[in-house]
């Protein structure tokens, strides 16, 4: 009976078995879709949030695209189910960017790198390249890993710092030229500085400067580049007039030029340059016309409204330097002429003292010489028996005679000494010390003359004698000196003449004062001498400090005129 119960009990002890075997399934299947359920809920309320999100989210897995919310479709132009295992990111990225997407990609699969952040240009639906930048991290999707990210349209970032980069650069540029032409350069070299720049800002393939030269026919080309042929001329109707209405601009602004439609007679010119499109501005000083500053490109192109700012503002730069550079010609010029008038002056001058000094020694001195030797003879031969009051009379005569003709002397000595013409400079030099020694013996007189007659140039020895001897009347008149160094001396090529006292000597720095009053007069006449006879003037002096004055003069230079 027991072994007949015992199969039975192995049948009941199996079904138990399999029951709660069946239980156990029972209770897996309920967990599994219970985390089915959760995973559902998750992922329904992953994508609640992430379709509200205003960047792109995205899951790839497989090279294609498992999930995209509605801005990641949008960012590039698509719907939601055009990308979903529809299109991978190869679809949206310029071909150029692929590899660096591609090995961050590979990156992130392979654990390489959990995380990364980094920048690419997408292509949208339409053809438009945009720049993304890109947030993302490796996952595991359905038990098998994928990436998941973010990614923000920063296409406007870019342009908005590339737009800063540009103003920054056509400031720096600006400054450049600017600072270029403060500095002492021709007219030519900031004109071809100015063109090159615009060139360069407006990205162009040519630009030119034209002026007009007074001449209404034509405009002489100034500064160019990027031409294949050298402009002379352009027509100079290019500044009054012209026959495509949009160049000659009602506003007074930058016209755009057509190339292509243009009818002067600059169009050959520049048609050979195979030019289609292009600015141009007319700049001008008040009312008048000064030239035109042109850039042209061989491709079509429109010219966006900074584009135009900036020619506008080069062209007024032009326009400055233009007008600027003819204010310091005509400047120069009349500086030039000055100087010229007062170098015909001074030789006027002392031409006039030579002829005088000439008629004073010959004329006049020679006629009260004669009338002395006379009144000398008659006294002699005055008679015995004449009253002594007679003689008398005579001899006062012949004293106020020789009183005249020394006077006379001293007056043709001062406007010109003939000794400079029969014996030279060092003569004249050395005698003139002497006579001033005589003349203030109170005053110490330390001279040193060592260079030769042949040493100094013909035209100098007036006016080396007329620096110094204006000088030392300077000394005697103003300085309350009691010692005076003069020296006159070849050095280094050069001839060198020093003046210097020890006397009160004069505020300097007040240039106006010290050079426009009472010595001042001396002082301009001497400098100007110098400086017109090629020489190089210097005043050294202080109150209390007494006085120096040095000129020299270059042996090889030519010298100017007296």
């Amino acid at each position: 009976m027991k072994d007949e119960e015992r199969p039975g009990e192995e049948m009941i002890a199996e079904l138990n078995r399999v029951r709660r075997e069946v239980a156990k399934l029972e209770r897996s299947e309920a967990d599994s879709k219970r985390l089915e359920e959760v995973l559902s809920n998750s992922e329904t309320q992953f994508k609640k949030i992430t379709e509200k999100s205003m960047v792109g989210v995205y899951l790839i897995q497989d090279d294609v695209f498992q999930y995209v919310n509605p801005r990641m479709a949008q960012i590039f132009g698509y719907e939601v189910n055009d990308l979903i295992h529809r299109r991978g990111p190869r679809d949206l990225v310029l071909p150029e960017d692929w590899p660096l997407v591609r090995e961050n990609l590979r990156k992130r699969l392979s654990g390489e790198e959990e995380s990364i952040n980094y920048a690419f240009r997408g292509i949208k639906r339409d053809g438009e390249v945009v720049y993304h930048e890109v947030y993302g991290s490796r996952t595991d999707y359905r038990d098998r890993p994928a990436v998941i990210g973010t990614m923000l349209d920063i296409t406007h970032r870019v342009e908005a710092e590339r737009n800063m980069q540009m103003q920054l650069h056509r400031f720096q540029v600006l400054y450049r030229i600017a600072m270029a032409m403060a500095a002492e350069h021709t007219l030519e070299e900031n004109l071809r500085l100015l063109v090159e720049q615009c060139r360069e800002l407006l990205d162009t393939h040519v630009s030119l400067i034209a002026v007009s030269d007074g001449n209404p026919k034509f405009l002489r080309v100034l500064a160019q580049s990027g031409f294949r042929a050298q402009l002379v001329n352009l027509p100079g109707e290019l500044l009054t007039k012209h026959e495509v209405e949009s160049f000659t601009s009602k506003t007074g602004g930058p016209a755009e030029i057509d190339f292509k439609v243009l009818n002067t007679v600059a169009k050959n010119d520049f048609r050979r340059e195979g030019l289609m499109s292009g600015l141009a501005y007319r700049f001008r000083i008040r009312d008048r016309h000064l030239g035109v500053l042109c850039a042209g490109s061989r491709t079509e192109r429109v010219f966006s409204e900074p584009e135009k700012y900036v020619l506008s503002l080069m062209a007024n730069m032009a326009s400055l330097e233009v007008t600027r550079k003819q204010a310091e010609e005509a400047l120069a010029q009349s500086e030039n002429q000055l100087r010229l008038l007062s170098k015909q002056l001074l030789k006027a001058q002392e031409d006039d003292r030579k002829r005088l000094a000439q008629e004073l020694h010959d004329g006049i001195g020679q006629s009260l010489s004669a009338i002395k030797f006379r009144l000398e003879t008659a006294e002699k031969q005055v008679s015995d028996d004449a009253s002594g009051e007679g003689r008398a009379q005579l001899g006062m005569l012949v004293s106020m005679i020789q009183g005249t003709i020394n006077e006379v002397r001293q007056i043709a000595m001062d406007l010109r000494p003939s000794v400079l013409d029969d014996l030279g400079l060092v003569a004249t030099f050395s005698w003139f010390l002497r006579e001033f020694q005589s003349t203030y013996c109170d005053m110490k007189l330390d001279k040193r003359i060592v260079v030769e007659e042949s040493d100094v140039p013909e035209p100098l020895k007036i006016v080396i004698f007329r620096v110094a001897q204006e000088a030392l009347n300077n000394v005697a008149k103003h300085s309350r000196a009691d010692v005076v160094q003069v020296a006159l001396a070849k050095r280094k090529g050069r001839i060198v003449l020093t003046i210097k006292d020890n006397g009160a000597g004069f505020d300097g720095n007040c240039s106006r004062l010290s050079w426009s009053h009472g010595r001042g007069f001396g002082l301009t006449g001497m400098k100007e001498r110098t400086e017109l006879s090629g020489g190089m003037f210097k005043l050294d002096t202080g109150p209390g400090l007494g006085t120096s004055i040095k000129a020299s003069w270059p042996l090889k230079a030519p010298a100017t005129s007296k």
